[in-house]
């Protein structure tokens, strides 16, 4: 009999950080870092070009968030054009996106918006979501799930000003960041620097959900892969990216470390890799948005039977991560 072992189950795209803009190069806020707003939605159409054309065709892609840059809302085409101009790349691929939000969504389009949108992928075939909430799960095949995360549900960014996540969030930065520009990490120390507004936290509500669905998956044996913009792990990337309330996160991921393989993130543009005490392999992408030129930073997952082969392009790192339950 043929070893079907050696051949993937399915395939899948990701991706992080495209923040494309029609305007001229610039550089990230400390000017330490070029980006290349225009060339980005270059290097998003070679990544599905090489998606649609690999002997193993991606089935979907996972999009971390910042899928355009917060500049649109003030200069260039807009927006509504440039979120268009990537939509139309996206979609000539042919297969479903799903997508997760960043600060810089939320620089160009309400939360409200956002629910209403291309960009919410809670009503896509095998999602399952809740009302009004941005996060949701998705069972590609059996033994396989995808918990995508709101790393912005407590946030100063996408609500109005009266909404009470609104105001748990500056009740934290005022507590936290005793500077008046509430961007600005000065003066604050190790992972304490992460307390900046184009952060944010993950609500009890969602905590509450995620053990839930976790609890659940352990029980019947599934698969989990979590995904979030924000990084989780202080060793996977810069201090000052991570998800205010990483710790209660990391506890939960913890307590069914038996069927979660591995955390994905996007948000820290140079990207990074650990395995955390729980054996959970945290993997930031990196961002398309400062990627010259001459190379890319996308990933392409084969998943088989028994393991994930996360292959990497460009910037980006190859990982071979076993999984916890052999897919039927």
């Amino acid at each position: 009999m043929m070893d079907c072992t050696n051949r993937p189950v399915l395939s899948f795209g990701v991706i992080a950080d495209v923040q494309y803009a029609d305007m001229e190069d610039g550089y990230n806020f400390s000017r330490t870092r070029k980006r290349y707003y225009r060339n980005a939605v270059n290097l998003l159409r070679e990544a599905i070009s090489c998606w649609k054309n690999r002997d193993s065709p991606v089935k979907f892609v996972l999009q971390l968030g910042d899928i355009i840059d917060g500049f649109n809302r003030s200069r260039g085409s807009g927006s509504d054009i440039a979120l268009q101009t990537v939509m139309r790349e996206l979609d000539s691929l042919q297969a479903p996106v799903y997508h997760n939000w960043g600060n810089h969504d939320f620089y160009n389009f309400s939360r409200q918006y956002l629910m209403n949108s291309v960009l919410f992928s809670g009503h896509l075939t095998d999602c399952s979501s809740v009302p009004n909430c941005a996060y949701y799960t998705i069972h590609p095949c059996p033994k396989l799930m995808i918990v995508s995360l709101d790393c912005y549900d407590v946030s100063a960014l996408g609500y109005e000003e009266s909404d009470t996540k609104y105001q748990q969030a500056m009740e934290i930065l005022t507590q936290k960041n005793p500077n008046p520009e509430k961007n600005d990490p000065r003066g604050l120390e190790g992972d304490q620097r992460r307390f900046v507004k184009f952060n944010g936290g993950v609500g009890e509500d969602q905590l509450d959900w995620l053990e839930k669905k976790l609890l659940q998956a352990q029980a019947e044996e599934v698969n989990v892969i979590v995904m979030g913009h924000t990084p989780v792990l202080a060793s996977s990337a810069d201090w000052l990216d991570l998800l205010w309330n990483y710790e209660e996160l990391l506890a939960i991921l913890g307590r069914y470390k038996d069927c979660v393989v591995c955390y994905l993130a996007g948000h820290d543009h140079t990207g990074g890799h650990d395995t955390d005490e729980h054996g959970i392999l945290h993997i930031t992408m990196p961002g398309v948005i400062e990627t010259a030129p001459g190379t890319n930073a996308y990933s392409t997952v084969d998943v088989y039977r028994n393991k994930l082969s996360i292959l990497g392009e460009g910037t980006a790192e190859s990982f071979h991560i076993n999984l916890k339950f052999t897919l039927t």
